[in-house]
């Protein structure tokens, strides 16, 4: 399975190349991300970011995987395109794990309330509760 070895080889060091991971669809995309470990490096996270074409995907389930682990990690870089990302969906799950996790780490959690205040007029109801009790929950 190619994504289970780039996996194997990123643990022992080198991260895949962009000729092993070309033709990879959405879902190798997605398994890649959400099994690479809580937290990389920052030159990882931009590797990532743009090996995988965070910025542009359609596939918002693997930029949310890839958010989470940017997050964790204290990749700022990726702020104003998490704070888009904010604004753009209305997964329920998806939203709740990203302002978990920012609320959850330091240099992210004063951006979570103002992210989503600026988004959740485009929320269901239900999500838009959720979040503000995630916010609520965490002091913010």
């Amino acid at each position: 399975n190619q994504v289970e070895d780039a996996l194997k080889a990123y643990t022992n060091g080198p991260r895949p190349s962009a000729e092993e991971t070309k033709g990879w669809n959405a879902r190798q995309k997605f398994i890649f991300m959400r099994s690479l470990p809580e937290t990389i490096s920052l030159e990882d996270c931009a590797y990532f970011e743009a090996l995988f074409d965070i910025k542009e995907t359609k596939n918002t389930t693997t930029r949310n995987a890839f958010y989470l682990i940017a997050v964790r990690s204290g990749y700022q870089d990726a702020l104003q395109r998490i704070e888009d990302h904010v604004c753009k969906i209305g997964a329920m799950y998806s939203l709740s794990l990203l302002f978990r996790t920012m609320v959850a780490t330091d240099w992210s959690k004063e951006y979570a309330r103002p992210f989503s205040e600026k988004a959740r007029d485009g929320y269901h109801p239900i999500t838009a509760k959720i979040i503000a009790g995630i916010l609520d929950e965490a002091g913010l």
